[in-house]
Order: structure tokens, then C-alpha cells, then sequence
């Protein structure tokens, strides 16, 4: 009869406290779902503006000519350039003339000339890949922070070329070329996409490999590093955007 009696008591306490404990796991979940909801809007809000910055970067270039002189200007300063991060810079540069020079040639309707800056365009860019794989910071917390720098400013210049290929692509919808001319040339910018992809991904890998290394040397948590890496790229952002701006306030 005692055991009966605990047991009734029992359950008579769990019957008061299940209501409260119930309330307050709903509680829990609210906040849980509230916080959630916060940090996608904010995350959604930074991608959207992060992705309006580098389409209005990608389209600076959709009225730009490139003169022969320009190119050779660029490549002969690339020649004359050892450090390999502002290398890449520079044939990043050289890359993105030889599609300026492919969009001309798309209007008018030259597909020779199309396929020769494509085709240019892709060793370039071959040799970007390379000059990447040569970036790999340093023991040294001074110099490992230069390269995380300049991995971050290769990596935007990365994806707005990427963007810009895919303008090109569009293009050929009003380009002067005949229907088997466009198949050719789709597929040769469909190979140039997939190119510069496997740049983009070595990218991704090479800021990375700096992320863990700023951990080892500098003693960063993971949360830290990404926040180092972070900091760098609101800082090329806000340049870029600096340079929009005032490029719009005197046109």
C-alpha cells in the first residue's frame, strides 16, 4: 500500500511539472528557431549584397575594348613581375582583355577571332593555376597574412571572371553568327568555363590551407581564422564598392 501511495505521488508531481517542462523546451525551441531565422536573413542579406557587388563588377567590362597595346602593356609588366600572388593578378587582368577581345569578335560576328582569344584566354588562365599552387604562406605570421590577403583579392577576381564568361555566353543569343557557329562557340566557352572552375576550386582550397596555417601559427581557433578571413574580404568588398560608386558619380 506504501509503494502505492509513492507511486501515486508521484505521479501526481510529474502530472505538475510535465506542463512546465514542456514550456520550457518550447520555449527553447522558439528561441532556437527565432535565432535560426535571424542568422539566415542575415546571412541571405550578405550573400544578396555580396552577389549584387560582383555582378555590377562583372558588367564594367560589357562596353570595354582591348587594344593589342593594352595586352601587350599587361603582359610584358607580368614578365617583369616575381612575386607570383600579384602575377596571377596581373594575367588575371590579361585573361579578362582576351574576353573583352572574344565579345567583339562575337559582334562582329568573327568567330576566328572568338576562338584565337578563347583559346588564348585558356593558357592564361592554365598559368594562373600554376602560379597559385605556388602560394602557400609562410612560418612567418607577417608574410602568412600578406598571402591570406592576397588569396582572398585572387579569389573575388575569380568569381567575377567566372561571371563574366557567363555574360559572354549570353551574348551569343544577338551575336551575327549562324546557328552551327554558335554550337563551335558554346562549346568552346563551355570548356573555358569548366577551366576556370578548376581555378576557382584550387582557390577555394588554397584559402583554406591559409585558414589552417593561421590557426598553427598564430595560434587561432577555426572561428577566429574565418573571422581574419572574413575581415579581408569586407575589406576588398568595400573598396570595390568605394570604386563602383565613384565610377557611377562621374559618368
Amino acid at each position: 500500500m506504501k509503494t502505492i501511495s509513492i507511486m501515486l505521488a508521484a505521479l501526481m508531481l510529474l502530472s505538475i511539472a510535465a506542463p512546465f517542462a514542456m514550456a520550457e523546451d518550447m520555449q527553447s525551441d522558439i528561441t532556437n528557431v527565432v535565432t535560426d531565422a535571424v542568422e539566415n536573413a542575415v546571412l541571405i542579406a550578405t550573400n544578396t549584397a555580396a552577389d549584387a557587388t560582383l555582378a555590377a563588377e562583372a558588367a564594367e567590362d560589357d562596353n570595354a575594348t582591348a587594344s593589342t597595346g593594352e595586352i601587350m602593356r599587361t603582359q610584358i609588366k607580368s614578365w617583369f613581375t616575381f612575386n607570383q600572388a600579384k602575377k596571377a593578378e596581373l594575367e588575371l587582368k590579361l585573361a579578362n582583355l582576351r574576353l573583352i577581345q572574344a565579345r567583339i569578335a562575337a559582334k562582329n560576328g568573327n568567330e576566328k577571332a572568338m576562338t584565337n582569344a578563347l583559346e588564348a584566354h585558356e593558357r592564361i588562365i592554365n598559368r594562373v593555376q600554376e602560379r597559385m599552387k605556388k602560394i602557400d604562406g609562410s612560418s612567418d605570421a607577417k608574410a602568412l597574412n600578406n598571402s591570406a590577403e592576397k588569396l582572398v583579392g585572387l579569389e573575388r577576381a575569380i568569381q567575377v571572371h567566372e561571371l563574366k564568361i557567363g555574360r559572354l555566353n549570353s551574348l551569343l543569343a544577338n551575336a551575327n553568327l549562324t546557328d552551327e557557329q554558335k554550337a563551335r562557340i558554346e562549346a568552346k566557352i563551355a570548356k573555358t568555363q569548366n577551366v576556370t572552375a578548376k581555378l576557382a576550386e584550387l582557390s577555394t582550397q588554397k584559402k583554406e590551407d591559409i585558414k589552417t596555417k593561421l590557426m598553427a601559427v598564430r595560434g587561432l581557433t577555426e572561428e577566429e581564422a574565418d573571422k581574419v578571413i572574413a575581415e579581408k574580404e569586407s575589406v576588398i568588398k568595400a573598396k570595390v564598392q568605394e570604386r563602383l560608386q565613384n565610377k557611377i558619380g562621374k559618368a
